[in-house]
């Protein structure tokens, strides 16, 4: 190219710090696209970064951080987000504290931070977009995949505060310490929820874990085993409770939900017992789930499941005058439990068996279905969520889910060769009626085998080689 005349680059040296008529101001676009590439090399390559690169990765960070959280606070009117913004706020605040403390050992933990961020950013925007948020947080089974990236993304963040320990200089200072933001102290979501737990829950979170939002399965139980002095306890049923979608770890949040639907910490055990053993409890519910298994049962049949609108409480599901009705049971420790009568009555109770008995006239009989307990039924899945889930299972692995072809219906989906998944109605000529026997069998089978129970239906497609493995 021709050199440019003398007196451009004279006039071009006002602006820069050296003559040259061709280097413009860099703009705020510029700059982000430096900090993106920045982020890149630094994700794609296993060198240490230098001090920009890590910068611009813990900035990539935050966006992405305020992206999620945004998308969150629009719609936690509608849906329960609580426990994922727990996650988002703790990561933000280890974020936060470890640029401002400059270290550099825990830069891999960060990397990893901005791509569980950018899976997460991305399934919330995908969510909205097709309009399934609500359906989504809803249903305990369709967010698994949510529950376990949220869990990575925690675990990752706990490899940043773990550095963050190490390098206080006391051990009574905290880790994450509060700052001020916008003239109002910034609220610490540890001690937050920590509020929400009896003085023995909270003692016993203290003692173990500290200000940890989130800790492995395995530690705590081995830590409540301790506390209660109950070396017995089945840590399959506690999983069952506070751990449902297998992540591998505990949450504040789900411990508090714990201890309001079967605390004090000591009576945990024998209350859960006791509840368990009940043919009338049916777990991890959403309301239309209750509704569809009622859809075929008389009036007076009744359900008691987990309720997702009101968190550490009960929903009691029952039919009558051919319609289903929800009431929600609160948690009034140390009291025992309430329920709303009228308006805005509320009347106490020391136990759900109490509440029961109380309105036998409309609680007549048990809805009774082993089904709910099988770890293959996934209750309301649609077909293409079946599909998504399914989506890379080996051939074999299956699921039954309510059939979208009648309410109360239900259907067999099965992974086949290639990976393509094949859907089965699942009749029964005799519909429930409070019970499960009757008469099943699959559409489009040649000789129609008649089963029972849906349990021996699976029994023998399993035995046939057909069904190999559940979906988990």
């Amino acid at each position: 190219a021709r050199r440019p005349p003398r007196r451009a680059a004279r006039a071009c040296a006002a602006t820069h710090s050296r003559p040259c008529c061709r280097r413009r101001p860099r703009s705020a676009a510029c700059g982000r696209r430096r900090r993106r590439r920045a982020t890149a090399r630094a994700m794609s390559s296993n060198e240490p970064m230098s001090k920009k690169e890590a910068a611009a990765q813990v900035e990539a960070c935050r966006v992405k951080l305020k992206e999620v959280a945004r998308v969150l606070a629009e719609r936690k009117k509608t849906a329960d987000v609580v426990e994922y913004f727990i996650t988002v706020k703790f990561v933000g605040d280890v974020l936060d504290e470890y640029a401002k403390k400059k270290l550099r050992t825990a830069d891999e933990s960060v990397t990893m931070i901005h791509r569980y961020l950018s899976v997460y950013g991305e399934l919330l925007e995908q969510l909205v977009r097709e309009g399934r948020f609500v359906r989504f947080f809803q249903s305990q089974r369709v967010r698994k995949r949510l529950d376990v990236l949220n869990s990575d993304l925690h675990k990752a963040a706990s490899r940043v505060f773990a550095v963050l320990r190490a390098a206080r200089k006391s051990t009574k200072t905290p880790v994450l310490q509060p700052r001020k933001q916008s003239g109002a102290a910034r609220e610490d979501v540890v001690a937050q929820y920590m509020a929400d737990l009896d003085a023995e829950g909270k003692q016993f979170w203290e003692t173990h874990f500290g200000e940890d939002p989130m800790v492995p399965l395995d530690e705590f139980i081995g830590a409540y085993m301790q506390a209660v002095g109950a070396p017995n306890v089945d840590a399959a049923t506690l999983q069952y409770l506070l751990d449902n979608s297998g992540t591998g770890q505990v949450s504040l949040y789900k411990f508090s939900e714990f201890l309001k639907g079967f605390g004090p910490l000591h009576d945990c055990v024998l209350n859960v017992t006791r509840l368990l053993s009940q043919t009338w409890f049916h777990g991890f519910l959403s309301s239309r789930e209750a509704e569809l298994l009622l859809t075929d049962s008389p009036n007076g049949t009744y359900m008691l499941r987990f309720s997702k609108s009101s968190t550490g409480s009960f929903a009691l599901a029952f039919k009558n005058q051919g319609k289903t009705n929800h009431i929600i049971i609160q948690s009034a420790l140390p009291e025992g439990f309430k329920i709303r009568e009228g308006s805005s009555k509320f009347r106490n109770f020391k136990s759900l068996q109490d509440i029961i008995a109380e309105y036998h006239f409309v609680l007549r009989q048990p809805f009774q279905n082993s089904i709910t307990e099988q770890s293959w039924f996934q209750g309301d899945l649609s077909s293409a969520e079946t599909e998504e889930l399914l989506s890379g299972k080996p051939m074999g692995t299956f699921l039954v889910r309510f059939s979208s072809f009648r309410p109360g219906a239900l259907a067999l989906s099965f992974v086949i060769d290639h990976g393509n998944v094949r859907h089965g109605r699942i009749h029964n000529a005799a519909p429930l009626t409070g019970g499960e026997e009757g008469k099943y069998y699959i559409d489009g089978e040649q000789d129609k085998a008649v089963f029972t129970t849906v349990v021996q239906l699976i029994s023998h497609y399993k035995v046939s080689g057909i069904l190999r493995e559940a979906f988990r």
